[in-house]
């Protein structure tokens, strides 16, 4: 005769099998900071990162507490590894409303240091020149005026976003933001003058391990 075990016997056998326990990875943390100049690339890290499965990131609140460090141009320099990402090219640009798109490079400095002052010296309405400048410790101002000083009366922006719409909302301001925004903002335009202005985005290691040194690699790779 076929016996038949009550089911709750069953239950019991399960739970008195011994389980095999989970091994946990050990996670090497990390902390990283972008400055407002390159938190676009933050997305394509942390997609880097996933693929590391040692590796947790965490965004920094500031740069003394991070261990992969992301900025524009490298400035203040830092006694660490850099690698280099990718250029951004900022050029100078005005509200599209502003009919003047083609400036000597004379004239432009002469706008940013504050030796011309209103739009009629340059053919214009008879209106401020409103200048826009970063915060000195991006180190970008010195880039546009080569060692110059920016005009006391020039605004400053803490980012390329705030620059853009401070831009796009009045015509006759002026600043410089990565050309990629001017491309993608019919609202602005970029005024021509012969003066390159492509700065390095960097990539800071204060401890190179094998996973950070990964994410760089492919970073590096998304980025070429």
């Amino acid at each position: 005769m076929r016996r038949i075990f009550p089911l709750s016997f069953f239950f019991i056998l399960v739970s008195c099998t011994p389980q095999v326990p989970a091994v946990d990875v050990e996670k090497d943390v990390v902390y990283v900071y972008a400055d407002a100049f390159s938190e676009a690339w933050l997305p394509a890290l942390y997609t880097c990162a996933e693929r590391s499965p040692e590796l947790l990131v965490y965004r920094a609140s500031d740069i003394d507490t991070a261990n992969i460090i992301l900025r524009l141009n490298g400035y203040p320099r830092l006694d660490t590894p850099a690698y280099h990402l990718a250029d951004v090219e900022f050029v100078v640009a005005t509200n599209a409303q502003n009919p003047l798109d083609t400036l000597s490079l004379e004239d432009v400095h002469a706008i940013f240091i504050g030796k011309i002052t209103n739009w009629a010296q340059l053919g214009w309405d008879d209106a401020l020149i409103q200048i826009w400048g970063y915060t000195s410790e991006t180190g970008l101002n010195g880039v546009l005026l080569q060692g110059e000083k920016l005009s006391s009366l020039a605004k400053q922006a803490q980012s390329p976003v705030a620059m853009r719409d401070a831009i796009t909302a009045d015509q006759y301001e002026i600043g410089f933001i990565p050309l990629e925004m001017v491309l993608s903002d019919p609202s602005i335009q970029k005024i021509s003058f012969a003066q390159p202005m492509k700065l390095p985005l960097l990539i800071l290691l204060r401890e190179e391990s094998d996973s950070s040194k990964s994410v760089v690699a492919c970073l590096q790779r998304n980025t070429d």
